[in-house]
């Protein structure tokens, strides 16, 4: 049985149209500087369209409720878990990793290059994800260090 939160989204599949374009740079543009991973701040329109070209994701979705398109979540070939979702729109969070880990699985393990199961990044600075993962049940099983500048 499905919860009135989880009623309350749908998932559109994301395309090269230019109308996914522009919704995915708005969403990029609100997202707070400090739970981006790999993202720069300074990301021009024309680098995030070739981006979106490349389609570099297993699959990449874009969440809505209503008219309004509300966060992106994605799922990678070494099976990552990649969720923004607009700051008024966090509780859908728990929800939506219920929704991938209820309609896709993960490709088999590869010894010393991708785990089993599905595994999510989330930002160190990004507490309130970090507090719902916890809630979940969820614990980290690797602390990844950036040695850029050290």
């Amino acid at each position: 049985m499905l919860s009135e939160i989880e009623k309350a989204f749908k998932i559109v599949q994301i395309t090269n149209s230019l109308d996914h374009k522009k919704v995915l740079y708005d969403l990029f543009l609100q997202r707070p500087s400090q739970n981006k991973i790999s993202a720069k701040d300074t990301l021009t329109y024309e680098e995030h369209k070739k981006f979106v070209e490349s389609h570099p994701y297993r699959y990449w979705f874009l969440i809505k409720i209503k008219a309004s398109y509300v966060g992106t979540v994605y799922v990678t070939y070494d099976n990552h878990l990649g969720i923004f979702l607009k700051e008024d729109f966090h509780d859908l969070f728990e929800a939506v990793i219920s929704y991938i880990l209820n309609n896709f699985d993960p490709l088999p393990a590869l010894p010393s290059s991708r785990p089993s199961g599905f595994n999510i990044n989330v930002s160190a600075n990004d507490n309130e994800y970090l507090k719902k993962l916890a809630r979940l049940g969820i614990s980290p099983y690797q602390l990844t260090f950036k040695l850029a500048g050290f």
